[in-house]
Formats: C-alpha cells, sequence, structure tokens
C-alpha cells in the first residue's frame, strides 16, 4: 500500500513512525514531512494546505491512502477534495457529480525565516520575532521605551521585553529558558511562545540525507 500522510509536525512524525512498521505500507510519503520524518518516510515538499497541489500530487503518483492530520487543510476541505479532481479553484467530483467552487485560503501558506544564533547551550536555534510576524501576518508592535514587542495572531497576544526571561501570553507569565535579546535591530527569541499561536514549527534543510552527518539546517519552516 502507498500511503501519504500530510503534515510536518509533531504529531505527524508519529502517526509516520507507526506507519512504517507496518508490512502492508510499502511505500511511505509525508507532505511536507522534516528532518526527524524523513528517516523513516519520503518527504514531499508541497505545503500542507496546498489543497490543489497535494490532491494533484496524490494522483499522479497512485497513492492508495492519504492520511490528512493537520486541522487546517481538514477545514479547508482536503479530504472532500480527495475524493475529486481539483483545478484552478474548482471541484469536480470522480462519480460525475456537478463541479462546485472549491476556494483555498492564501493566508494559511508554508513560509521560511532565517535561522537565528542560538541564545544558550542546548537550547537549538532562535528566530527573529518580528521575521515570523510578518510572515504570518500578525501585529507586531516594538515599544522602544520599554524594550518589549507586542504581538498578536489568531487573537492571543503574546508581550516579549527584551533581557526579560518572562513572556506574557494573553496576560499570563510564562518563564522562558533564554531572555529575547537585539541582535542588528530584530528581537531575537527562543520559539516556545508562539506555540500558543498553534502553529508548526520545524528546521528546514536544503536537502536532507537519512543518517548523514553533513545534513545542515538553513532556515524556520512555518506551516500556520
Amino acid at each position: 500500500m502507498r500511503v501519504l500522510v500530510v503534515g510536518g509536525g509533531g504529531r505527524e512524525h508519529a502517526i509516520c513512525w507507526k506507519l512504517a512498521q507496518s508490512p502492508k505500507v510499502t511505500e511511505l510519503y509525508c507532505a511536507p514531512g522534516n528532518g526527524g520524518i524523513a528517516q523513516v518516510a519520503t518527504c514531499v515538499p508541497i505545503k500542507a494546505t496546498d489543497v490543489d497541489g497535494m490532491v494533484k500530487w496524490a494522483k499522479e503518483n497512485a497513492m492508495d491512502f492519504v492520511m490528512v492530520a493537520p486541522d487546517d487543510p481538514l477545514a479547508l476541505g482536503m479530504v472532500d477534495a480527495l475524493e475529486a479532481v481539483v483545478f484552478n479553484n474548482m471541484a469536480y467530483p470522480l462519480d460525475g457529480g456537478a463541479a462546485y467552487a472549491y476556494p483555498v485560503d492564501e493566508r494559511l501558506q508554508a513560509f521560511q525565516i532565517p535561522l537565528m544564533p542560538s541564545l544558550g547551550e542546548g537550547l537549538g536555534w532562535s528566530l527573529s520575532a518580528q521575521a515570523l510576524c510578518e510572515g504570518l501576518g500578525a501585529s507586531y508592535t516594538w515599544d522602544e521605551d520599554t524594550q518589549a514587542a507586542t504581538m498578536v495572531f489568531r487573537d492571543v497576544e503574546i508581550v516579549l521585553t527584551a533581557g526579560s526571561t518572562t513572556a506574557l501570553v494573553d496576560g499570563q507569565p510564562m518563564e522562558l529558558d533564554a531572555a529575547p535579546v537585539l541582535q542588528d535591530g530584530q528581537l531575537v527569541c527562543v520559539y516556545t511562545p508562539f506555540e500558543a499561536w498553534q502553529i508548526d514549527m520545524c528546521t528546514a534543510y536544503e536537502r536532507y540525507v537519512p543518517g548523514s552527518e553533513n545534513n545542515e539546517r538553513v532556515a524556520w519552516l512555518i506551516c500556520p
């Protein structure tokens, strides 16, 4: 059985890890996947919210089963689209039913932002809060007097202050592993507080080769 898993977060990693153990699965793919998933499945560079692209690839590559794991593509109707041919935002049911409009929310598109240096030993890469907000279309307000950034996405407010290990998420304090710092005019921080926005984040590779010591992370991959 040829299986495609849609998504690229920890949940999809667990799903792929388990599916890879099944003797019934002869080929396992994941789109877009991530570096960890690449160890158990073949990653396909298609955004999880790219309904047209995902359906086209699944049909062209004769997938026997497609598992749509993330909420956003489910809300966008990817499962329904997999039961039809989608072209130019129109769906044509395979059972011969009437075609219907199938719009895709352009705001739900994966994107990349640059990796920033680690803020401490064992903490991994950090990120620019402003670059993340610009990619998401989130609001970003910098207060020079307080050295704090206020950001809002999906009605969840996050406040980060340079030099402080305490963030505010909807007014509630959250302790960070490292304090945000200013680097070249950018507020650089760990990714932990942004989990409150329910976005999937992983480091992306130029080209990932399982088991190789030469795999180089090149960016953060953000799946809204």
